[in-house]
């Protein structure tokens, strides 16, 4: 396959294995939507706090 700059891209959700703490004190396990560039592969990372849908969309 041949991909031309912005063709695709891959968007995943990762979990990192580690709890990061909050303002309040509490750990928490969240997630990360990362998306990867199909033509360069370069890829990008951000942390959301759910999965709901405007989260998805404004990590983006």
């Amino acid at each position: 396959m041949t991909w031309l700059p912005r063709d695709a891209a891959q968007c995943d959700p990762w979990f990192p294995p580690k709890k990061i703490p909050l303002e309040d004190g509490t750990r928490v396990l969240l997630q990360v939507l990362v998306i990867t560039s199909a033509h360069s592969g370069f890829m990008v990372g951000r942390m959301i706090p759910t999965r709901h849908t405007a989260h998805l969309l404004l990590g983006m």
